[in-house]
């Protein structure tokens, strides 16, 4: 997971993981996952998997509300392989794109 936009963006991958076992809907601001570009719009980009290995891209502008029953494993936090290494490029997944 990640939180920013194009220019200034973190991975928030532990953060998501943390939220998660306590619940399931989480409200998307700089509140929740820190201020990696003060002032300017940002967004959670969630990366996941389907059941057949291919991935999508779940955005969340800011102030949305994230709902991880749509997320299976959720509530576990099992998720996010010792594989699933994030490079740091914002458009690094080539994913299908899934808008919220």
């Amino acid at each position: 997971a990640q939180y920013g936009n194009r220019r200034r963006h973190s991975d928030v991958t532990n953060r998501l993981k943390e939220m998660a076992r306590t619940d399931r809907h989480y409200r998307v601001d700089y509140r929740t996952f820190g201020d990696p570009a003060p002032g300017e719009p940002k967004v959670l980009r969630i990366y996941a998997r389907g059941p057949h290995g291919r991935e999508h891209m779940f955005e969340y502008p800011d102030n949305s509300v994230i709902d991880g029953a749509q997320f299976r494993g959720w509530g576990t936090g099992e998720w996010g392989g010792p594989n699933d290494r994030w490079s740091g490029d914002w458009d690094a997944r080539d994913g299908e794109h899934e808008p919220r």
